[in-house]
């Protein structure tokens, strides 16, 4: 909760769940070779723009990144 002037106010908190974008494969979920992904690649560019986007619509007062 925010406080202003005296006043409490509830805040929109977004919590956005991420990988490893390195696949160190250090985590306990392993990722074979073919399912990693290439983040820097035209098509997932594009999703990430698009995530972006979404994230300026919503206008959140926090975002929470795991």
């Amino acid at each position: 909760m925010f406080f202003t002037k005296g006043y409490a106010q509830q805040a929109e908190v977004l919590t956005l769940g991420v990988f490893h974008f390195e696949f160190p494969n250090l985590d306990v979920q392993q990722v074979s070779e073919e399912d990693q992904i290439d983040v820097l690649s035209p098509q997932y560019q594009r999703e990430i723009e698009l995530i972006s986007k979404k994230l300026a619509q919503f206008k959140p007062d926090a975002i929470v990144i795991e």
